[in-house]
This record gives C-alpha cells, sequence and structure tokens, in this order.
C-alpha cells in the first residue's frame, strides 16, 4: 500500500517532499524494523492532509491532534 500512494503522489504534478523519519525514543536502539511499524520515508504533497502528534508550538495552536492540509512545499 505505501509503495502504491508513493507512485501516486509523484505523479500528481504538485511539489513532493520526502522526509527520512527517525525514532529517538529512549529504546529505539533496541528494537529492529521487523519489529515495530515504522516509516522510513515519509512523503507529502500539496493537498495532504497531516496532523501532529505532539505539541510543537502551543502558543500558536499547534498541538497534540491540530489537523490541517498542506499548502505549499518549500
Amino acid at each position: 500500500m505505501g509503495k502504491y500512494n508513493a507512485i501516486w503522489l509523484c505523479n500528481l504534478l504538485w511539489p513532493v517532499v520526502v522526509i527520512k523519519s527517525v525514532d529517538i525514543g529512549i529504546s529505539a536502539q533496541k528494537v529492529t524494523s521487523n519489529q515495530c511499524d515504522i516509516i522510513q520515508n515519509l512523503i507529502l504533497c500539496i493537498g495532504a492532509k497531516v496532523m501532529l502528534t505532539q505539541n510543537i508550538w502551543v502558543e500558536l495552536g499547534l498541538v497534540n491532534g491540530t489537523t490541517d492540509t498542506i499548502e505549499d512545499v518549500i
């Protein structure tokens, strides 16, 4: 499913960005990729729906659970 979605996003003619994800949790080095479901590369494009999973800027309302749509890739 992930490969299908990646190909579909790349064919959209919208800017696409690939973000390498890294797990930096306390026990992250103790598990292998076979033991957990980690996304190695997160592919985003204009129009993609996103949701924050942690507070990053509380004063501006960028808090856990906030959802929005990507409008531009810089």
